[in-house]
């Protein structure tokens, strides 16, 4: 999902069916993907100890108007966590 891929891979990419099924334009798609991915882990590096909250480092968007900006939605985020395999979820059980 993460790597780069020219032809759309339906049933076998998530970002390429989720695309496809959107008309959506799949490179873009897949770039937003990615810049998610990049967030992610560029910004688990640099806190201690490596784990956050999500709300923490997710954010809407990517650049600075006058320049071009893009839209991170949750399915993006989604992904780059599901995909990346140097990021892993886990629970905090609460005991009350």
């Amino acid at each position: 999902m993460l790597d780069y891929h020219r032809e759309p891979r339906a049933g076998e990419c998530d970002v390429c069916d989720y695309s496809l099924q959107h008309q959506l334009d799949l490179p873009y798609e897949h770039a937003r993907v990615r810049l998610a991915a990049v967030f992610l882990t560029q910004d688990l590096e640099e806190i201690e100890p490596e784990t956050t909250k999500l709300r923490s480092l997710a954010v809407s968007r990517s650049g600075l108007e006058p320049g071009p900006v893009h839209d991170l939605d949750p399915r993006h985020w989604f992904w780059a966590i599901y995909y990346e395999p140097g990021i892993g979820l886990s629970w905090e059980r609460s005991d009350g």
